[in-house]
């Protein structure tokens, strides 16, 4: 092994183990995660592969009560004869779709890319599930911070 991909797996290591994060009043608090509790590389694995399926599916759920608040606000606007609103919520939904195949082939890429770095190791299954883990979770915060679905549910 070379001293890139030592540095890499130590590296690796040292931020997949059970720490404390400081919160931003000073308290230190444990984080805990369901994979804690793993004591084997294969449990290791096959639980941050579960937790990558878990926040998956909160995305694809996100993402699907936005497509269906746009395509309501499009069906509005066809209703009350708006060519203008239904051709500018037309085209929020288009970009909103081309961002999320953009985005998923970004994730792809770079969870790829950081897995490799300990390809062919029993860890990097972990690597990569908990790479496509954080980089879900960030998706579903930036879709949440732009899209405010909160403000758009029915009330």
């Amino acid at each position: 092994m070379n001293p890139v991909q030592l540095a890499a797996i130590a590296f690796l290591f040292a931020t997949l183990l059970p720490g404390q994060d400081a919160k931003p009043n000073g308290q230190i608090a444990a984080e805990t995660s369901p994979c804690d509790k793993a004591k084997t590389q294969q449990e290791m694995n096959r639980c941050s592969g579960e937790e990558y399926r878990k926040a998956n599916s909160q995305l694809n759920g996100l993402y699907s009560k936005l497509v269906a608040s746009m395509r309501k606000e499009i069906v509005a606007a066809q209703h009350k004869n708006d060519a203008s609103q239904e051709k500018y919520n037309t085209t929020a939904l288009e970009k909103l779709r081309s961002a999320e195949r953009a985005w998923i082939q970004y994730r792809d890429l770079h969870c790829d890319a950081a897995s490799h770095l300990t390809e062919g190791g029993s860890v990097s299954p972990l690597v990569w599930a908990n790479c496509m883990t954080e980089a879900t979770g960030h998706r579903i915060e930036e879709l949440k911070n732009t899209y405010k679905p909160e403000e758009t549910a029915p009330r």
